[in-house]
């Protein structure tokens, strides 16, 4: 089990320019086969429509998890004063994040990321550029990834009771406020060992 007491554990999350609006909590992900932005975020841009092209299908996850792709669109991304074009895919999802950069934009910009180090750095001209991690806003993400997963639990365990309940297997009706807050203070307690 993590650590989160410790500082490197934190995930690399940076700002950076996207379509010229400033936008904060991305994910550097090198796992991640596509760079993604939400579908949240994506909308606050205001890219036209028009450039929003058909998905090729859905994205899984690393567990397997299917999740359907809303569409994908090139956007402008600039980092430390360089800018590329980058393919995205849309993505409908609740999220801690903005964007996810993955192993596409990492490669574009010939950079390195490094959450030990907590920065991102390429070289532009034979100029090495770093951008800073924020670990303040990497907890903050993991804390509300946490209490979205918990509470994602607490419902899919209310459900479960319910089905008892009517399958007549007893008890009473539970609350969904009980059973949530139950599942979110069991998953504290093992994440905080």
């Amino acid at each position: 089990m993590p650590d989160h007491e410790d500082p490197l554990c934190d995930a690399l999350v940076i700002k950076a320019a996207i379509e010229n609006f400033t936008v904060s909590r991305i994910l550097m992900d090198n796992g991640s086969s596509v760079n993604v932005v939400f579908k949240k975020a994506f909308e606050a841009m205001q890219v036209e429509a028009k450039r929003v092209l058909a998905s090729d299908g859905p994205l899984f996850g690393f567990s397997g998890e299917r999740k359907e792709v809303e569409g994908g669109v090139g956007l402008h991304v600039t980092l430390g004063g360089q800018s590329r074009n980058c393919k995205f895919v849309i993505v409908d999802a609740p999220s801690s994040y903005s964007a996810i950069f993955g192993r596409p934009l990492i490669s574009a910009f010939r950079s390195v990321p490094s959450s030990f180090h907590q920065c991102l750095k390429f070289n532009i001209e034979g100029v090495q550029v770093s951008v800073r991690g924020d670990p303040k806003v990497a907890r903050e993400c993991y804390v509300t990834a946490v209490n979205t997963i918990s509470w994602q639990e607490g419902a899919e365990e209310m459900g479960r009771r319910m089905e008892e309940v009517e399958q007549g297997a007893g008890g009473e009706e539970p609350e969904v406020k009980d059973c949530a807050k139950r599942r979110q203070e069991e998953t504290w307690r093992r994440w905080l060992k």
